[in-house]
């Protein structure tokens, strides 16, 4: 009987890995990786110093709401102001600030 000739599994993995890390070069060389790392610097540079973020249990609240027996922590943001969701504005009478839920 005659052994079957091909490709062993080790070899297939290697080349597969090889392929990889050759994209992942191509990509650093022609700038595209750079390019992703100053696209995510400014999307958080919307969201600096604000309280409220999508996708976050963070909101605006009196101060005195703000405590860890009700499972939330201030973070120390305080950007509470009014808008159309919240109509208040925060007075050294009424202070707000913000809350993160846990």
């Amino acid at each position: 009987m005659k052994k079957a000739q091909g490709l062993s599994m080790t070899t297939l993995i290697i080349a597969m890995l090889a392929f990889i890390v050759l994209v992942f070069l191509v990509a650093i060389f022609t700038g595209k990786i750079g390019n992703f790392g100053s696209d995510v610097d400014s999307s958080i540079d919307l969201f600096k110093g604000k309280c409220v973020l999508p996708g976050t249990s963070r909101k605006c609240v009196d101060k005195e709401d703000c405590i860890p027996q009700n499972g939330a922590r201030d973070i120390g943001v305080h950007d509470c102001v009014a808008t159309d969701s919240n109509p208040e504005v925060a007075t050294d009478s009424n202070p707000e600030t913000c809350c993160e839920y846990y």
